[in-house]
């Protein structure tokens, strides 16, 4: 990062490994300065940076200076100066920092919103032989959203999730603490959690909140109105269902909660979320994958999350009991087939 006295930068921090939760790195919004015209004339009309990347929203700069999620630096383009702000010229970015310029390769939307915890390596069809289900366990698309495209922009800022904490003072377990809270008793924040503003709907107020980061990403998310979104290219293994899955397999998030509404989805043989069109567009979704990767069709390479890991309720069979019914393998298996001849 090339920056000069005066400059201003938006940035957060990361907490690196083996560091008991102290912040070890900076992660910059890389095309702020840029893009943000106020900034720049704040900074005194230059700002720029030596190094971006297409796709993600932050990097991260550790210990040796180049320890970036996917592995892959984008030099600056064309050996300009890192304070040439032509070097930024064309690269249009939403208002969240995403490049939605991203070139997609599916046909599917990519919406600049690479995940952040994914592989370097491309995989051969000889290394991809499964395709893992999964659903969001959060909320389904309202009318007309892209609920799809926001289950992969959340991937790829490297979410994080509600924590529980054990106060050694008082024994007890607590959910969501406060970061002071925390603190005041152990004397530093536990490592992989992080402390995240959170509005309090009671006081009106802001806190900042214990929070603990959750290492994942998708290849797919697909939602009640059709949509799908690519999270990465379907060669590169995607963090979704433990390390020796991922080397093998395709992971896709459907939107919504699986535990919820029993004998209320399409056919009255599926929880609610899974309407007619969820249903369709993913069983479409896994043909493709399964002509383009040679994937057997049958039970044995299309499998859920909940098959393999003992916490996981996704999609919903774990949930069947007589007379309720969450998901139904035999009747999504019969809407794959409706796209493979």
């Amino acid at each position: 990062i090339s920056l000069k006295v005066g400059d201003i930068v938006l940035c957060t921090f990361g907490d690196g490994p083996n560091n008991q939760g102290k912040l070890r790195d900076i992660r910059f919004e890389l095309n702020k300065v840029a893009e943000d015209q106020e900034l720049v004339k704040a900074a005194g009309g230059k700002g720029a940076f030596s190094s971006f990347y297409k796709n993600q929203k932050r990097q991260t700069t550790g210990q040796n200076g180049q320890n970036v999620p996917d592995g892959t630096a984008f030099p600056n383009p064309k050996g300009k100066h890192a304070d040439d702000l032509s070097v930024f010229k064309g690269k249009q970015f939403d208002k969240k920092g995403y490049n939605i310029n991203a070139n997609d390769q599916s046909g599917f939307l990519y919406p600049g919103k690479r995940g952040t915890y994914i592989g370097t390596k491309r995989r051969t069809k000889e290394e991809v032989t499964t395709i893992v289900m999964h659903s969001t366990a959060g909320k389904t698309a309202k009318p007309g959203k892209n609920k799809a495209a926001g289950t992969v922009g959340r991937m790829a800022r490297a979410p994080t999730k509600k924590a529980k904490w054990k106060n050694k003072n008082t024994g007890k377990t607590e959910k969501h603490p406060l970061c002071d809270t925390v603190y005041a008793v152990d004397g530093k924040i536990p490592h992989g959690h992080v402390c995240t503003e959170v509005y309090n709907e009671v006081t009106k107020k802001k806190e900042l909140r214990l929070q603990k980061m959750t290492y994942v990403s998708i290849h797919y998310a697909t939602d009640q109105n059709g949509n799908i979104a690519q999270g990465c290219e379907e060669a590169i293994a995607a963090q979704h269902a433990g390390t020796k899955k991922n080397k093998i397999s395709i992971g896709i998030e459907m939107c919504g909660k699986p535990g919820e509404g029993p004998n209320e989805g399409a056919g009255g043989k599926y929880a609610k979320m899974y309407n007619e069109k969820l249903l369709d567009v993913t069983a479409k979704l896994v043909a493709g994958i399964c002509r383009r990767w040679d994937i057997p069709l049958n039970r044995k390479n299309i499998i859920g999350h909940e098959e393999f890991s003992s916490d996981r309720f996704d999609p919903g069979t774990k949930y069947n009991k007589a007379g309720k019914r969450h998901w139904d393998w035999a009747d999504f298996f019969k809407r794959i087939s409706k796209y493979t001849v």
